[in-house]
């Protein structure tokens, strides 16, 4: 972490002074708050129980451990986002697999439920605190009420496709695997005039892999998922998985279990 006091012209390196702490350091979420000068709020990513929530209030002089909550650091990586409430000092806000809230700097954290799960951003207005726009893998949506309530994430199209094929039917169907969704396989063309979501069917697990039609029968469809099988819906479907969710340890291992699987089928017995 570093620290500029003459609006960027020269920098301090804050790591490991000042209570923060030393040793490998990985992500920092850093946000400033407009409501109490010098008040600076930082989520860390470090070693052991030095990983965790920090607080200072004199502009990074020193620095406290507010809290070491697991849940506010899921896959790091990933997430790593605090966002510090323009009128409420003591408000802040960090998104991560959920999105959480405090209303006493940092100490506790509560849930704000969020229609979509991975959060990674958050604006909120300097006029009106309760009214915010929060970013998660199903879009974005609008609040209010401070989080009561929010916007459906049904009316953007979204949706992040990793792979596709087509069958040989006529119309042809298109299938693909969907970033936090499910497989889905749509068709080309509909006798309604437009294709609704009924028309759709959902050939497997998502989200993460391939997805591949046999060329010698198109009721059978190979899925790539991770971490996990179950069995699909769509007529006959294979869900195929390697073994490990993310091969965090490779030793031992003959294979590499990555995010996507490549598969392949041909027309050859």
């Amino acid at each position: 972490m570093f620290r500029s006091m003459d609006g960027g012209d020269t920098w301090e390196e804050l790591s490991g002074l000042n209570g923060l702490p030393r040793g490998a350091l990985g992500k920092i979420g850093v946000s400033v708050s407009e409501a109490q000068c010098g008040r600076v709020y930082a989520l860390l990513e470090a070693e052991g129980d030095k990983i965790g929530f920090y607080r200072t209030d004199d502009y990074g002089d020193r620095w406290v451990q507010i809290s070491q909550n697991r849940d506010l650091m899921h896959r790091p990586f990933y997430y790593t986002h605090v966002f510090a409430d323009p009128q409420h000092v003591d408000t802040v806000y960090v998104t991560n697999l959920r999105l959480w809230k405090s209303t006493d700097g940092g100490a506790n954290f509560t849930e704000v439920t969020s229609p979509h799960e991975d959060n990674h951003d958050l604006w909120i207005d300097t006029v009106d605190p309760k009214r915010m726009v929060e970013g998660n893998d199903g879009g974005a949506c609008v609040t209010f009420n401070g989080g009561r309530s929010w916007s459906s994430i049904y009316n953007q199209n979204t949706a992040q496709f990793y792979r596709i094929d087509v069958d040989d039917r006529y119309p042809y169907r298109v299938y693909a695997t969907q970033q936090d969704n499910t497989s889905i396989s749509v068709p080309s063309a509909s006798e309604w005039g437009v294709i609704p979501l009924c028309d759709c069917t959902y050939p497997g697990t998502g989200e993460s892999g391939f997805i591949v039609v046999s060329p010698k029968d198109s009721d059978i469809v190979y899925c790539g998922a991770i971490g996990f099988s179950r069995p699909t819906v769509e007529l006959c479907s294979a869900t195929i998985t390697a073994p490990g969710r993310f091969a965090l340890s490779m030793s031992g291992r003959k294979r590499r279990a990555v995010w996507r699987r490549r598969i392949c089928a041909t027309a050859s017995p």
